[in-house]
């Protein structure tokens, strides 16, 4: 089955970052690591049944386990993920908003930009005037 999984989603070097309990369930911080890394690289379409299944949890359960490890939400972790992944793009004036939006899995340009302004307190074109960038 970790086979399958691993060519189900081109994971093996993630698969291979953690260690097993007898039964196949990954242990310690291992999880959350692989958790992290596999998050920040596919942050685009990533849903918390993806990162389940590389670590060969229940969903409800790595849910559980992020915010215990953590001390936050995987969806606020996410959420970060993506806000900064978006103010690093909007440093880049030839990229319009909506193409940003795009680039960090948002299809709806309208919600990215209000996600956008609820986490950094400005809107994206705001964000761009305040660091001296206007859209092209």
């Amino acid at each position: 089955m970790k086979k399958e999984l691993d060519d189900q989603f081109s994971l093996p070097k993630y698969a291979e970052t953690f260690k097993y309990r007898d039964d196949g369930r990954a242990v310690g911080n291992n999880v959350i690591e692989t958790i992290k890394h596999y998050t920040e690289n596919h942050y685009k379409d990533i849903t918390l049944d993806k990162v389940a299944k590389v670590v060969h949890m229940n969903p409800n359960y790595v849910s559980t386990y992020f915010k215990e490890k953590t001390g936050e939400n995987f969806s606020d972790y996410l959420l970060s993920i993506k806000m900064k992944k978006a103010a690093d793009l909007l440093g880049d004036v030839r990229l319009k908003t909506y193409e940003v939006s795009q680039m960090i899995g948002y299809s709806n340009t309208k919600n990215f930009t209000r996600t956008f302004k609820k986490f950094f307190g400005v809107s994206p074109r705001e964000y761009r005037n305040k660091r001296g960038m206007n859209d092209v």
